[in-house]
Protein backbone atom coordinates (compact mmCIF):
# COMPACT_ATOMS: atom_id res chain seq x y z
CA UNK A 1 0.00 0.00 0.00
CA UNK A 2 3.05 2.63 0.97
CA UNK A 3 5.03 1.87 -2.62
CA UNK A 4 1.23 2.38 -4.32
CA UNK A 5 0.59 5.89 -2.43
CA UNK A 6 4.24 6.86 -3.23
CA UNK A 7 3.41 6.09 -6.75
CA UNK A 8 -0.14 8.28 -7.17
CA UNK A 9 1.94 11.48 -5.20
CA UNK A 10 4.54 10.91 -7.89
CA UNK A 11 1.79 11.04 -10.67
CA UNK A 12 -0.24 13.48 -9.02
CA UNK A 13 2.93 15.93 -9.03
CA UNK A 14 3.90 14.92 -12.76
CA UNK A 15 0.37 15.25 -14.32
CA UNK A 16 0.08 18.50 -11.91
CA UNK A 17 4.04 19.43 -14.09
CA UNK A 18 2.03 18.84 -17.18
CA UNK A 19 -1.02 20.83 -16.69
CA UNK A 20 1.62 23.67 -16.65
CA UNK A 21 3.35 22.83 -19.72
CA UNK A 22 0.51 23.17 -21.59
CA UNK A 23 -1.63 27.11 -22.84
CA UNK A 24 -2.30 28.82 -19.70
CA UNK A 25 -6.20 28.65 -18.71
CA UNK A 26 -7.94 28.56 -15.75
CA UNK A 27 -8.73 25.47 -15.47
CA UNK A 28 -4.94 24.13 -16.33
CA UNK A 29 -3.72 26.35 -13.37
CA UNK A 30 -6.83 25.62 -10.90
CA UNK A 31 -6.45 21.63 -11.82
CA UNK A 32 -2.51 21.74 -11.91
CA UNK A 33 -3.16 23.05 -8.28
CA UNK A 34 -5.14 20.37 -7.23
CA UNK A 35 -3.11 17.79 -8.45
CA UNK A 36 -0.52 19.32 -6.39
CA UNK A 37 -2.39 18.93 -3.40
CA UNK A 38 -3.48 16.07 -3.89
CA UNK A 39 0.24 14.71 -4.37
CA UNK A 40 1.52 16.02 -1.34
CA UNK A 41 -1.56 14.95 0.65
CA UNK A 42 -0.12 11.48 -0.46
CA UNK A 43 2.91 11.94 0.36
CA UNK A 44 2.68 13.67 3.78
CA UNK A 45 0.03 10.06 4.54
CA UNK A 46 2.84 7.73 3.39
CA UNK A 47 4.96 9.27 5.78
CA UNK A 48 3.28 9.18 8.54
CA UNK A 49 1.86 5.68 8.16
CA UNK A 50 5.38 4.28 7.30
CA UNK A 51 6.85 6.02 10.26
CA UNK A 52 9.50 8.44 8.22
CA UNK A 53 7.73 11.44 9.30
CA UNK A 54 9.65 11.08 13.01
CA UNK A 55 12.96 11.54 10.47
CA UNK A 56 11.60 15.28 9.05
CA UNK A 57 9.12 16.36 12.23
CA UNK A 58 8.15 19.87 10.77
CA UNK A 59 6.40 17.90 8.30
CA UNK A 60 3.63 18.30 11.21
CA UNK A 61 0.33 19.31 10.08
CA UNK A 62 2.06 21.06 6.77
CA UNK A 63 -0.73 18.90 5.60
CA UNK A 64 -3.12 21.76 6.96
CA UNK A 65 -3.21 24.08 4.17
CA UNK A 66 -3.33 21.28 1.37
CA UNK A 67 -6.67 19.39 3.05
CA UNK A 68 -8.41 23.03 3.37
CA UNK A 69 -7.96 23.91 -0.59
CA UNK A 70 -8.83 21.23 -2.00
CA UNK A 71 -12.57 21.36 -1.87
CA UNK A 72 -12.62 25.26 -3.22
CA UNK A 73 -9.64 24.12 -5.96
CA UNK A 74 -12.30 21.10 -6.71
CA UNK A 75 -15.43 23.09 -6.98
CA UNK A 76 -13.76 26.77 -8.96
CA UNK A 77 -12.42 23.68 -11.76
CA UNK A 78 -15.55 22.08 -12.49
CA UNK A 79 -17.38 25.21 -12.57
CA UNK A 80 -15.51 26.96 -15.18
CA UNK A 81 -15.22 23.67 -17.14
CA UNK A 82 -19.47 22.99 -16.95
CA UNK A 83 -19.69 26.63 -18.00
CA UNK A 84 -20.03 28.73 -21.18
CA UNK A 85 -18.71 31.77 -19.91
CA UNK A 86 -16.96 31.21 -16.64
CA UNK A 87 -16.41 35.17 -15.06
CA UNK A 88 -14.53 35.48 -11.76
CA UNK A 89 -16.40 36.58 -8.89
CA UNK A 90 -15.42 38.44 -5.41
CA UNK A 91 -17.80 35.82 -3.81
CA UNK A 92 -15.26 32.98 -4.98
CA UNK A 93 -12.79 34.42 -2.39
CA UNK A 94 -14.56 33.50 0.31
CA UNK A 95 -14.01 30.03 -0.69
CA UNK A 96 -10.46 30.28 0.19
CA UNK A 97 -11.11 31.87 3.93
CA UNK A 98 -10.98 28.26 5.25
CA UNK A 99 -7.64 28.03 3.84
CA UNK A 100 -6.67 31.33 5.75
CA UNK A 101 -7.66 30.14 9.33
CA UNK A 102 -5.61 26.94 8.68
CA UNK A 103 -2.31 28.44 8.32
CA UNK A 104 -3.43 30.59 11.65
CA UNK A 105 -3.88 27.41 13.32
CA UNK A 106 -1.04 25.93 11.42
CA UNK A 107 1.22 28.33 12.55
CA UNK A 108 0.50 26.69 16.17
CA UNK A 109 1.99 23.66 15.18
CA UNK A 110 4.67 24.63 12.86
CA UNK A 111 6.71 26.96 15.68
CA UNK A 112 7.02 23.97 18.11
CA UNK A 113 10.28 22.72 17.97
CA UNK A 114 11.47 19.22 16.87
CA UNK A 115 11.15 16.99 19.84
CA UNK A 116 7.70 18.73 20.67
CA UNK A 117 6.91 17.70 17.27
CA UNK A 118 7.76 13.99 17.44
CA UNK A 119 6.32 13.53 20.78
CA UNK A 120 2.83 14.44 19.15
CA UNK A 121 3.71 12.21 16.52
CA UNK A 122 4.31 9.54 19.20
CA UNK A 123 1.03 10.15 20.87
CA UNK A 124 -1.20 9.48 17.73
CA UNK A 125 0.88 6.45 16.58
CA UNK A 126 -0.14 4.78 20.47
CA UNK A 127 -3.61 6.14 19.90
CA UNK A 128 -3.66 8.67 22.16
CA UNK A 129 -3.56 12.01 19.72
CA UNK A 130 -7.16 12.60 18.83
CA UNK A 131 -6.81 15.92 20.01
CA UNK A 132 -4.10 17.31 17.96
CA UNK A 133 -5.56 16.03 14.98
CA UNK A 134 -9.55 16.22 15.77
CA UNK A 135 -9.48 19.87 15.96
CA UNK A 136 -7.27 20.71 13.43
CA UNK A 137 -7.56 18.65 10.31
CA UNK A 138 -11.20 17.21 11.29
CA UNK A 139 -12.96 20.50 10.01
CA UNK A 140 -10.84 20.18 7.32
CA UNK A 141 -12.12 16.93 6.15
CA UNK A 142 -15.63 18.08 6.45
CA UNK A 143 -15.20 20.81 4.70
CA UNK A 144 -13.79 18.43 1.95
CA UNK A 145 -17.37 16.31 2.47
CA UNK A 146 -19.43 19.55 2.14
CA UNK A 147 -17.83 20.45 -1.06
CA UNK A 148 -18.61 17.54 -2.66
CA UNK A 149 -21.90 17.36 -1.70
CA UNK A 150 -22.04 21.33 -3.12
CA UNK A 151 -20.38 20.18 -6.08
CA UNK A 152 -23.29 16.90 -6.47
CA UNK A 153 -25.85 19.12 -5.88
CA UNK A 154 -24.68 21.84 -8.25
CA UNK A 155 -23.10 19.75 -10.73
CA UNK A 156 -25.29 16.14 -10.21
CA UNK A 157 -22.90 13.71 -11.70
CA UNK A 158 -25.98 11.35 -12.90
CA UNK A 159 -28.05 13.98 -14.58
CA UNK A 160 -28.25 11.53 -17.90
CA UNK A 161 -28.65 7.94 -16.14
CA UNK A 162 -27.94 6.56 -19.52
CA UNK A 163 -24.87 8.05 -20.21
CA UNK A 164 -22.39 5.97 -19.00
CA UNK A 165 -19.92 9.19 -19.39
CA UNK A 166 -21.90 10.95 -16.54
CA UNK A 167 -21.63 8.03 -14.75
CA UNK A 168 -17.77 7.85 -14.59
CA UNK A 169 -17.69 11.16 -13.39
CA UNK A 170 -20.03 10.23 -10.36
CA UNK A 171 -17.19 7.00 -9.80
CA UNK A 172 -14.80 9.86 -9.65
CA UNK A 173 -16.48 12.00 -6.82
CA UNK A 174 -16.83 8.09 -4.89
CA UNK A 175 -13.48 7.61 -4.50
CA UNK A 176 -12.89 11.04 -3.47
CA UNK A 177 -15.84 10.25 -0.93
CA UNK A 178 -14.30 6.82 0.20
CA UNK A 179 -10.70 8.60 0.66
CA UNK A 180 -12.32 11.34 2.87
CA UNK A 181 -14.61 9.27 4.73
CA UNK A 182 -11.70 6.95 5.86
CA UNK A 183 -9.57 9.75 6.54
CA UNK A 184 -12.04 11.64 8.78
CA UNK A 185 -12.36 8.01 10.89
CA UNK A 186 -8.62 7.92 11.28
CA UNK A 187 -8.56 11.55 12.29
CA UNK A 188 -11.31 11.60 14.79
CA UNK A 189 -10.63 8.49 16.52
CA UNK A 190 -6.91 9.17 16.66
CA UNK A 191 -5.63 6.15 15.36
CA UNK A 192 -2.99 5.99 11.95
CA UNK A 193 -4.11 2.24 10.88
CA UNK A 194 -6.37 3.29 8.42
CA UNK A 195 -4.26 6.00 6.94
CA UNK A 196 -3.09 3.49 3.76
CA UNK A 197 -6.77 3.12 2.60
CA UNK A 198 -6.71 6.54 2.13
CA UNK A 199 -3.27 6.71 0.08
CA UNK A 200 -5.12 3.91 -1.75
CA UNK A 201 -8.45 5.58 -2.46
CA UNK A 202 -6.82 8.89 -3.28
CA UNK A 203 -4.12 7.16 -5.97
CA UNK A 204 -6.86 4.83 -7.49
CA UNK A 205 -9.17 8.58 -8.13
CA UNK A 206 -5.94 10.02 -9.72
CA UNK A 207 -5.03 6.98 -11.63
CA UNK A 208 -8.48 6.91 -12.78
CA UNK A 209 -9.21 10.64 -13.68
CA UNK A 210 -5.72 9.94 -15.87
CA UNK A 211 -7.19 7.29 -17.79
CA UNK A 212 -10.29 9.39 -18.17
CA UNK A 213 -8.89 11.91 -19.72
CA UNK A 214 -6.98 10.06 -22.34
CA UNK A 215 -10.08 7.58 -22.95
CA UNK A 216 -12.57 10.76 -22.96
CA UNK A 217 -10.55 13.63 -23.77
CA UNK A 218 -13.97 16.01 -24.23
CA UNK A 219 -15.37 14.16 -21.23
CA UNK A 220 -15.85 17.20 -18.76
CA UNK A 221 -16.59 19.41 -21.75
CA UNK A 222 -19.30 17.23 -22.66
CA UNK A 223 -20.23 16.77 -19.24
CA UNK A 224 -20.91 20.62 -18.93
CA UNK A 225 -22.67 20.88 -22.51
CA UNK A 226 -25.26 18.25 -20.87
CA UNK A 227 -25.20 20.10 -17.59
CA UNK A 228 -26.05 23.10 -19.27
CA UNK A 229 -28.74 21.92 -21.34
CA UNK A 230 -30.76 20.37 -17.89
CA UNK A 231 -30.19 24.27 -16.35
CA UNK A 232 -31.92 25.39 -19.50
CA UNK A 233 -34.35 22.89 -19.19
CA UNK A 234 -35.80 24.00 -15.82
CA UNK A 235 -34.85 27.96 -16.71
CA UNK A 236 -37.19 30.72 -16.46
CA UNK A 237 -36.11 31.67 -19.75
CA UNK A 238 -36.93 28.19 -21.86
CA UNK A 239 -40.43 29.53 -23.34
CA UNK A 240 -38.83 32.85 -24.31
CA UNK A 241 -36.75 34.07 -27.21
CA UNK A 242 -33.87 35.56 -25.74
CA UNK A 243 -32.50 36.94 -28.49
CA UNK A 244 -35.40 38.75 -29.32
CA UNK A 245 -35.85 39.40 -25.08
CA UNK A 246 -32.09 40.86 -25.11
CA UNK A 247 -32.78 43.06 -28.51
CA UNK A 248 -35.69 44.77 -26.83
CA UNK A 249 -33.72 45.41 -23.78
CA UNK A 250 -30.92 47.13 -25.73
CA UNK A 251 -33.61 49.12 -27.66
CA UNK A 252 -35.42 50.54 -24.46
CA UNK A 253 -31.64 51.54 -23.02
CA UNK A 254 -30.46 52.92 -26.67
CA UNK A 255 -33.32 54.52 -27.86
CA UNK A 256 -35.79 55.68 -25.04
CA UNK A 257 -33.44 55.87 -22.56
CA UNK A 258 -35.08 54.45 -19.88
CA UNK A 259 -32.03 54.31 -17.80
CA UNK A 260 -32.60 58.11 -17.52
CA UNK A 261 -35.35 57.48 -15.26
CA UNK A 262 -33.70 57.30 -11.54
CA UNK A 263 -36.60 55.64 -9.95
CA UNK A 264 -36.10 53.07 -12.93
CA UNK A 265 -36.01 49.45 -11.12
CA UNK A 266 -36.38 45.84 -12.34
CA UNK A 267 -40.31 45.18 -12.19
CA UNK A 268 -40.67 48.33 -13.84
CA UNK A 269 -38.39 47.28 -16.89
CA UNK A 270 -39.55 43.23 -16.99
CA UNK A 271 -43.05 44.95 -16.86
CA UNK A 272 -42.15 47.33 -20.11
CA UNK A 273 -40.50 43.73 -21.95
CA UNK A 274 -43.71 41.62 -21.12
CA UNK A 275 -41.57 39.02 -19.20
CA UNK A 276 -41.55 38.40 -15.43
CA UNK A 277 -38.87 40.02 -12.96
CA UNK A 278 -37.13 36.83 -12.36
CA UNK A 279 -37.24 36.40 -16.36
CA UNK A 280 -35.25 39.60 -16.48
CA UNK A 281 -33.10 38.80 -13.79
CA UNK A 282 -31.87 35.32 -14.90
CA UNK A 283 -31.19 37.24 -18.74
CA UNK A 284 -29.23 40.01 -17.34
CA UNK A 285 -27.42 37.33 -15.50
CA UNK A 286 -26.74 34.59 -17.75
CA UNK A 287 -26.67 36.51 -20.90
CA UNK A 288 -24.97 40.19 -19.92
CA UNK A 289 -23.35 38.71 -16.93
CA UNK A 290 -24.26 41.75 -14.83
CA UNK A 291 -27.29 42.28 -12.15
CA UNK A 292 -30.13 44.92 -12.60
CA UNK A 293 -28.29 47.91 -10.84
CA UNK A 294 -24.58 47.19 -13.16
CA UNK A 295 -26.49 46.70 -16.70
CA UNK A 296 -28.56 50.04 -15.96
CA UNK A 297 -25.35 51.69 -14.99
CA UNK A 298 -23.24 50.64 -17.26
CA UNK A 299 -25.60 52.78 -20.00
CA UNK A 300 -25.41 55.73 -17.62
CA UNK A 301 -21.85 56.20 -17.35
CA UNK A 302 -21.55 55.49 -20.72
CA UNK A 303 -23.72 58.63 -21.85
CA UNK A 304 -22.01 60.56 -18.80
CA UNK A 305 -18.91 60.12 -20.55
CA UNK A 306 -20.03 61.23 -23.67
CA UNK A 307 -21.47 64.31 -21.66
CA UNK A 308 -18.72 65.40 -19.94
CA UNK A 309 -16.34 64.96 -23.42
CA UNK A 310 -19.45 67.15 -25.52
CA UNK A 311 -19.22 69.92 -22.48
CA UNK A 312 -16.37 69.99 -20.17
CA UNK A 313 -18.01 73.04 -18.61
CA UNK A 314 -21.11 70.89 -17.56
CA UNK A 315 -21.35 71.09 -13.78
CA UNK A 316 -20.62 66.95 -12.53
CA UNK A 317 -24.04 67.15 -10.15
CA UNK A 318 -26.05 68.07 -13.69
CA UNK A 319 -24.43 65.16 -15.34
CA UNK A 320 -25.41 63.00 -12.99
CA UNK A 321 -29.27 63.70 -12.93
CA UNK A 322 -29.37 64.03 -16.33
CA UNK A 323 -28.05 60.43 -16.58
CA UNK A 324 -30.26 59.01 -13.98
CA UNK A 325 -28.48 59.24 -11.01
CA UNK A 326 -30.21 60.92 -7.93
CA UNK A 327 -27.23 61.74 -5.75
CA UNK A 328 -23.65 62.51 -6.78
CA UNK A 329 -21.93 59.75 -4.41
CA UNK A 330 -23.65 56.99 -6.47
CA UNK A 331 -22.63 58.96 -9.58
CA UNK A 332 -19.14 59.04 -8.27
CA UNK A 333 -18.94 55.60 -7.59
CA UNK A 334 -20.57 54.40 -10.31
CA UNK A 335 -18.32 56.48 -12.44
CA UNK A 336 -15.19 55.23 -10.86
CA UNK A 337 -15.99 51.73 -10.71
CA UNK A 338 -16.41 51.78 -14.70
CA UNK A 339 -13.58 53.95 -15.63
CA UNK A 340 -11.02 53.90 -12.86
CA UNK A 341 -10.97 58.15 -12.90
CA UNK A 342 -13.38 60.29 -10.47
CA UNK A 343 -15.52 62.63 -12.68
CA UNK A 344 -13.59 65.23 -11.80
CA UNK A 345 -10.74 63.72 -13.37
CA UNK A 346 -12.39 62.45 -16.48
CA UNK A 347 -13.78 66.37 -17.26
CA UNK A 348 -10.09 67.30 -16.67
CA UNK A 349 -8.45 64.56 -19.19
CA UNK A 350 -11.13 65.47 -21.16
CA UNK A 351 -10.75 69.34 -21.37
CA UNK A 352 -7.05 68.68 -21.73
CA UNK A 353 -7.90 66.29 -25.04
Amino acid sequence: MVSFSYFGAAFALLLGIAQLIRPWHKHNIILSALLFCLSYINCYLVFVVDRSVLDYPHMLHTILPFIYTIGPLAYLYLSIVTSVNFTWKKKYVFHFLPLLVSIIVGLKYWILTGEEKIEIFMLIYKGEGAEYTAYSLGPGLLLIFAYLVLISYENNPFINMKNHQSWMIGGLLLFWVMASAISTVSVFAGNTKYLPFTGVFTTISIIYLFLLSQRYPDLLYNFGRALRKKKYDRSLLHSVNTGSLSENLHILMTDEKIYRNDTLNLKETASMLRVSSHQLSQLLNEIENKNFNGFINAYRIKEAKELIQEDPSKRIITVAYDVGFNSVSAFNTAFHKYTNLTPTQYKKNSAKA
